[in-house]
């Protein structure tokens, strides 16, 4: 990762983004890659978070997006298997109660938890393989780090140099 820093004010924040690939430093721009600011903002009547906008090509968006997606899927799996768990739990425990009545409970539990973890396993090796085959060989995840900003100077971290070199050049000026 090299670091970049870019002076801006609080009033005016123009940073200029050269119109290349901010991942493999294509020259066809497609769409922008968002890196969100870890660090509010804060003025006299709001506290704005900016999403940064780095051009980026098709090929390094959907990787980025496919590496990106994990929050939202581990939270329903590990709620399955939470829910599997706590199923068995209070089946084998009313077991001794309720005779066969708890021993009905236990089976939909283990196989509640058994699928959930097949689920999770599948879905760990589609994302690793996804990682793995990146686009071109330059390519990090994420292509760009928003660091922060201290006394109005901006604090990025870009993957690849040849992005850097010329995000640096057009906003020296």
């Amino acid at each position: 990762m090299h670091t970049v820093r870019i002076p801006g004010s609080q009033q005016q924040l123009l940073v200029k983004f050269p119109e290349m690939c901010c991942c493999c430093a294509d020259l066809k721009v497609h769409g922008y890659y968002r890196a969100r600011t870890k660090h509010e903002i804060y003025s006299r009547r709001k506290i704005a978070k900016i999403p940064w906008r780095f051009p980026i090509c098709q090929k390094c968006l959907e990787w980025a997006d496919s590496c990106n997606r994990r929050e939202d899927t581990d939270m329903t799996f590990f709620l399955m298997l939470v829910l599997g768990f706590l199923t068995t739990a209070a089946g084998i425990a009313s077991m001794f109660f309720l005779g066969l009545l708890g021993l009905l409970m236990v089976i939909p539990g283990v196989l509640l938890g058994a699928g959930s973890l097949f689920v999770i396993k599948t879905e760990l090796k589609i994302r690793s393989r996804k990682q793995i085959a990146k686009p071109y060989a330059v390519c990090s995840f994420p292509p760009v780090l928003y660091i922060g900003w201290s006394k109005y100077i901006h604090t990025f971290e870009i993957a690849n140099l040849e992005f850097c070199q010329e995000f640096q050049r057009v906003n020296s000026k």
